[in-house]
């Protein structure tokens, strides 16, 4: 399966935050979504937007042993609600390395079948 990348958005700690829909990248359902953290994986989550007609699930798949040891536990599935009448979104996380992270530092999420949409990665910064 082919990848492609998600976009990261940082979080400042010294301010309120906004989140809108429509930000991120487009949902290529086809493909597998690669997150590269910017920092603690424990420290970010992820916002997937559903605009496909019906409820869609979203897996983020589990990590590589090594380092996730917690890996085990297996991959999470998560429905995000039908985006008919308005954009759905389901923030999912915080999420634990020792689950989720692959070797490479990276965390992988893969999509239903026609599911289309945005995901985004909200990491939160540590600059003060």
């Amino acid at each position: 399966m082919v990848d492609f990348a998600v976009t990261t958005i940082e979080l400042d700690v010294n301010s309120d935050q906004t989140i809108d829909t429509g930000l991120g990248t487009a949902i290529d359902a086809a493909k597998t979504a690669v997150i590269t953290p910017t920092g603690p994986l424990e420290e970010g989550f992820i916002l997937v937007q559903n605009t496909f007609t019906g409820a869609k699930i979203v897996t983020v798949v589990a990590g590589d042993d090594p380092p996730a040891d917690g890996a085990g536990m297996g991959s999470l599935a998560v429905s995000v609600a039908d985006g008919d009448a308005s954009y759905a979104a389901e923030i999912i996380g915080p999420l634990s390395s020792a689950r989720f992270l692959q070797n490479n530092g990276t965390v992988r999420c893969t999509f239903a079948t026609s599911m289309t949409g945005f995901i985004a990665w909200y990491q939160l910064s540590r600059k003060t």
